[in-house]
């Protein structure tokens, strides 16, 4: 994935994407999609089953990712924003078997649900996470581009799956945007007080 961002972004995001890199979110507990198609965050693997969740859209990050058995061997992440890595820059990895990986990430709170306000960091190398997060920020763009002021998109976390012929059963993250809201107004009480309840999110699956 190259970057290919509008200036536009590019300058909306100088300072605070950069902020963003230098010390993301304090202690915010990492989110992912699991091999049953659910989103868990946290040591304790926290269920997410409902709520809607802000997408920071100045927090889009890329790079590598460099893993052993089992063990973290290397992680270089800039803003999408600014200039990408340069693969040939980074430092061998031998003691890795698929060497250094692509791979994105961003920043989201809880707009509502069972964990309203929780902030959470998602990074993902794998083929759906990372289309997943390209769309979305296309999405951004298109709202930048637009002149609409509003461009955090607030979505629910939703999942499909099909069958690999090798793998078996993969789970692919869908980000689904439910509405749009500007910087300003994203906090914990941005859903409106007297939104009706939502159900908890089902995953819709997709048959391979």
């Amino acid at each position: 994935m190259t970057s290919n961002l509008p200036v536009e972004l590019s300058q909306l995001s100088t300072g605070l994407a950069a902020a963003i890199q230098n010390a993301p979110v304090g202690s915010a507990p990492f989110i992912k999609l699991d091999k049953s198609g659910d989103w868990v965050f946290g040591s304790d693997a926290h269920e997410v089953t409902d709520g809607l969740w802000a997408i920071n859209p100045q927090s889009f990050t890329e790079g590598y990712i460099a893993w052993g058995a089992g063990e973290l061997l290397g992680e270089e992440m800039v803003p999408m924003a600014g200039a990408p890595i340069a693969l040939a820059d980074l430092p061998a990895q031998p003691s890795s078997k698929n060497g250094w990986q692509k791979q994105v990430g961003l920043q989201m709170v809880a707009l509502s649900g069972e964990f309203k306000g929780q902030q959470v960091l998602y990074k993902t190398s794998s083929k759906g996470g990372m289309t997943a997060i390209r769309e979305m920020v296309a999405k951004v763009v298109n709202q930048i581009n637009g002149g609409d002021a509003d461009i955090v998109p607030v979505v629910s976390l939703d999942s499909s799956s099909y069958v690999h012929k090798e793998y078996g059963k993969i789970q692919v993250p869908i980000l689904t945007v439910d509405h749009w809201t500007n910087m300003d107004g994203v906090s914990e009480d941005d859903a409106p007080e007297d939104e009706p309840e939502k159900a908890p999110t089902r995953r819709r699956r997709i048959a391979g």
